[in-house]
């Protein structure tokens, strides 16, 4: 009996050469045919008297109350009139983008055939920015290296069609605001300086304790995980960090002067979070407190449920 299958864009991502392997069989792309009869998202007239249609599946852009009246109506009627979209990347990657300024935030989450599947579909006037930390990665499965951020950075690393801004420690956000604060409180310029430097050199992209101010800030922080830094209450919204960190019952940070020695003792809950999952999260962490550690001249010392880990 002779079938139709049904061939969507993801399929010809994971495997192009797709229409090769149905023999006598009719091989059909129905978003490709439909998009052409009209506005998907309104909908389609189906032959059977029926509609397709896509739901655009964003969450709506709140404005914050105290924004003034004539701001608020301006962006209200950016987004009404569809000047500016949010939309989730499952709908993206099956569409044609032409004369469009993609910004696809947190791409270090995308895998390798996603981020192929949204640069392969750039039309004429289109624009795609990428944005991302490659060591804040909430999907399992996917490190530094084999996050779709990195991979569209490494091979498109060179050509005349594509530019790449990488910023430093120096330049993060918060390490500018920390020092015009401490400037306004007359702090002098060479505590400023390590201050400053210690917020910049505690990222974890590219960070890493220089001294023992920037030591004791990575170590503070680090460390600093527990089920109370979870606010929201609606669990349906939690990422990777979030169930981690929810997952922490206990957590002690001890320090040992005799022994020279700072030791974080944690109780995990397993039904929440695996030892995989945490330990995939945090141990970059826990490493740069070991490095930390060593210029107070001690050792860091992590136990997780009564076993130790470093």
């Amino acid at each position: 009996m002779k079938k139709t299958y049904v061939i969507d864009t993801n399929i010809l991502i994971q495997a192009p050469h797709a229409f090769l392997c149905f023999e006598e069989n009719d091989v059909v792309r129905m978003l490709e045919q439909y998009r052409n009869q009209g506005d998907l998202l309104q909908g389609v007239t189906l032959p059977d008297g029926g509609t397709l249609r896509i739901e655009k599946n964003y969450k709506a852009v709140e404005l914050p109350e105290d924004m003034p009246e004539d701001k608020a109506d301006k962006i209200q009627e950016i987004f009404e009139r569809g000047i500016i979209q949010t939309e989730a990347l499952n709908f993206i990657r099956g569409c044609s983008i032409a004369k469009i300024y993609l910004i696809i935030d947190d791409a270090q989450n995308m895998t390798l055939n996603q981020v192929r599947g949204i640069i392969t579909r750039a039309g004429k006037g289109t624009k795609i920015i990428l944005l991302g930390d490659p060591c804040q990665i909430d999907r399992p499965f996917l490190d530094e290296r084999t996050n779709g951020l990195s991979y569209a950075a490494k091979y498109m690393q060179g050509s005349p069609y594509c530019a790449q801004l990488t910023l430093s420690a120096e330049e993060c956000e918060r390490s500018l605001l920390a020092n015009d604060i401490l400037r306004r409180m007359d702090i002098p310029f060479t505590d400023r300086a390590t201050i400053v430097s210690a917020i910049g050199h505690h990222d974890e992209s590219t960070g890493g304790a220089v001294d023992i101010v920037s030591a004791a800030m990575i170590i503070a922080d680090k460390t600093d995980v527990r089920r109370s830094r979870v606010r929201s209450h609606d669990k349906s919204t939690y990422d990777i960090h979030d169930w981690v960190n929810y997952a922490v019952t206990e957590a002690n940070l001890k320090i040992n002067r005799e022994k020279r020695q700072i030791a974080l003792e944690l109780k995990i809950d397993e039904k929440i979070c695996t030892m995989y999952e945490y330990f995939d999260i945090f141990l970059g962490r826990m490493q740069m407190c070991r490095h930390g550690a060593e210029l107070f001249g001690a050792k860091f010392k992590l136990t997780a449920n009564g076993s130790k880990v470093l």
